[in-house]
């Protein structure tokens, strides 16, 4: 979810939720206070000794369904736009990020676009203890700092 921090002025200014990614296909996004959490307890609690857990959030959300959680607790619209992969490269060259970075950034974002990125949250919810937050609460706190 934190995808969303060094895009938040865009958003607010601009209207414009932007990755480099089909603007419709799904993704299991999570909160990364509760892989925090998580990762606290599989740390400091027996029982989780060699194990391995695929964390996810509990929505199966677009670029255009989070514009539109976004638009609705920010009270403006915000529209998704898929950034094309010549932009975010060039992007990515200007902050000085090197060929290999550059091609594994390409290499991830194609797969997204393809595919998405889905998960399934039951594994978080049972080593937290609880339902993992969702997107809309993760909003809700940024707007709110």
């Amino acid at each position: 979810m934190q995808h969303l921090v060094p895009l938040w002025k865009t958003v607010l200014d601009e209207g414009v939720h932007s990755m480099p990614f089909s603007a419709d296909k799904k993704f299991n996004v999570v909160d990364l206070e509760d892989l925090a959490e998580a990762s606290a307890i599989v740390a400091t609690e027996p029982g989780h000794e060699f194990a391995i857990y695929e964390l996810a959030g509990p929505e199966a959300l677009s670029q255009n369904d989070m514009a539109a959680v976004i638009s609705d607790v920010i009270g403006k619209p915000v529209k998704a736009k898929a950034l094309p992969f010549d932009v975010m490269e060039a992007n990515a060259r200007k902050k000085g990020a090197d060929d290999d970075r550059v091609e594994q950034m390409l290499i991830m974002n194609r797969h997204y676009d393809t595919h998405g990125f889905r998960g399934n949250s039951n594994v978080l919810e049972m080593v937290l203890g609880r339902k993992p937050r969702t997107y809309r609460d993760y909003v809700k706190r940024l707007a709110s700092t």
